[in-house]
């Protein structure tokens, strides 16, 4: 028995959690990297805005799109391997950067990047739910949470001077790219895959004809967070990518005081997922951190469009940052507690959870700007605001799953 649990709960893991931080850190930063280039990129191959707006906003979509190939691949040949076809599929995308030379060729390595990035969202917590116990997943989960910040970090502080060093943008985002790959390869050489004993989960009754996303989206509470995820992303996405233009329309700012202000929000979130994700650790209570932030973010919204800047104004947007980033340990944490659940099914409910919310992300701002350009771009941001009451109900519908809340 003492060989078993020293077995189960490996040094390994460290290992496991260092290729997830740099591999998460990577695809964020490339997800990003060619937002400080956009009017290089625009001048170089002859786009317009909106062309220049997909080379971002497709990842999200390929998250919508792609994202239950992480589940099979998991089921089939399990997460070691299915974290390193991601890592390259990342890597690949982003070192093919540096033979593009139009815009469908860009967006051909974006497309092949994205399908790396939307299998990224489920593999990293198959491996935690393997590797960690459980009084620590919330912990590593808080530390994830933060890490597209990193990306983000390392998008808008590093690519402008590796473009400024290889005299070419291609060439800067293809170093993160070709990182990406290294990492991958080091994975698989050093990478190990661990299976979980039939008799560690003697509750499970294994389907052998039923898929693990299938079994995951039979969980009531799977649709719960993914119909949360929605609500919350529709709004995040459409605030957060018209908040400057409407305080440079609205209340006369310019725009580096609007791009200031909105700021705020990637400040507080770093702070909320960090503040909120350990205090769950410590408390051990996992719904507290979920719909009553969300009605704080409800309230930062429609403050957030209310309010002149000012004290009150900042503080509106600082709640939805903060609150946004907050709930994000919760969200990650929830899924693996649920009873009956194996780490292929988890798979299968992240996939389904951030498929679903990454196609609000996608199409949010597209309906957003439609609807803005008729009704004007104050209303809809009101309008946008209530999407947030899905998940402060949903959320409240979810039972307590951690150790010191009464599991359902």
């Amino acid at each position: 028995m003492d060989n078993k649990n020293k077995e189960t709960i490996s040094n390994y893991r460290w290992i496991v959690e260092l290729f997830i931080v740099f591999g998460t850190a990577m695809m964020s930063a490339l997800w990003l990297a060619p937002s400080p280039l956009l009017p290089t990129i625009i001048k170089d191959l002859s786009i317009n805005l909106a062309q220049a707006g997909m080379i971002i906003s497709i990842m999200p979509l390929c998250v919508a799109l792609f994202s239950t190939l992480a589940s099979f691949l998991i089921e089939k040949f399990g997460a070691k391997i299915a974290f390193a076809i991601a890592l390259l599929l990342i890597g690949t995308g982003g070192a093919l950067a540096i033979l593009v030379t139009a815009y469908s060729n860009f967006l051909l390595t974006r497309l092949i990047l994205g399908i790396g990035y939307a299998m990224m969202t489920a593999i990293p917590g198959v491996l935690i739910m393997t590797w960690f116990p459980d009084n620590e997943k919330p912990f590593i989960n808080t530390i994830n949470s933060c890490l597209t910040y990193v990306g983000m970090t390392l998008a808008f502080s590093l690519t402008l001077p590796l473009t400024y060093r290889f005299g070419s943008w291609q060439k800067a985002l293809a170093t993160y790219g070709f990182a990406a790959i290294t990492l991958a390869l080091l994975w698989l050489a050093f990478g190990r895959e661990k299976v979980i004993e039939t008799s560690e989960r003697p509750n499970i009754e294994e389907k052998k004809h039923e898929s693990a996303l299938r079994s995951a989206i039979k969980k009531r509470e799977v649709w719960y967070l993914a119909i949360a995820l929605f609500g919350g992303m529709w709004e995040f996405q459409f605030f957060t990518t018209f908040l400057p233009t409407f305080y440079q329309q609205y209340r006369q700012l310019n725009a580096v005081a609007a791009s200031s202000i909105t700021s705020l929000i990637t400040i507080s979130g770093i702070i909320g997922g960090l503040v909120c994700g350990l205090l769950m650790s410590i408390i051990g209570k996992r719904k507290i951190f979920t719909w009553p932030l969300h009605t704080a973010i409800l309230f930062g919204l429609l403050g957030s469009i209310s309010f002149k800047p000012g004290i009150m104004l900042y503080i509106s947007v600082i709640l939805v940052g903060f609150g946004a980033a907050g709930w994000t340990p919760a969200l990650l944490t929830i899924p693996m507690e649920l009873n009956g659940m194996t780490p292929s099914m988890l798979g299968g409910a992240y996939a389904f959870i951030f498929g679903l919310g990454n196609a609000a992300a996608f199409l949010s701002p597209v309906v957003g700007g439609w609807l803005a350009s008729r009704i004007g771009l104050n209303t809809t941001l009101f309008i946008f605001a209530f999407s947030q009451i899905l998940p402060i109900v949903f959320t409240f519908l979810l039972p307590e799953t951690g150790p010191r809340g009464i599991k359902k």
